[in-house]
């Protein structure tokens, strides 16, 4: 988990800005491309949510 202002968000926040800036979008002639640059977006968010996701796994016990 992320929490705010911290340095895992700034790290994030500036990680994302900079690979998002480095998508081309100069050119969009058709729907074709669009849906590339879109999908591109897509991998980059998944992927940076992926590496700043810490997952904390608790193991409950039940007594009878």
């Amino acid at each position: 988990m992320i929490v705010k202002n911290s340095i895992e968000e700034e790290e994030f926040v500036n990680e994302l800005k900079n690979r998002v800036g480095h998508i081309d979008t100069i050119n969009i002639p058709d729907c074709k491309v669009l849906k590339r640059i879109i999908q591109e977006f897509i991998f980059i968010i998944e992927e940076l949510v992926l590496k700043y996701l810490y997952v904390s796994i608790t193991k409950h016990s039940e007594e009878w």
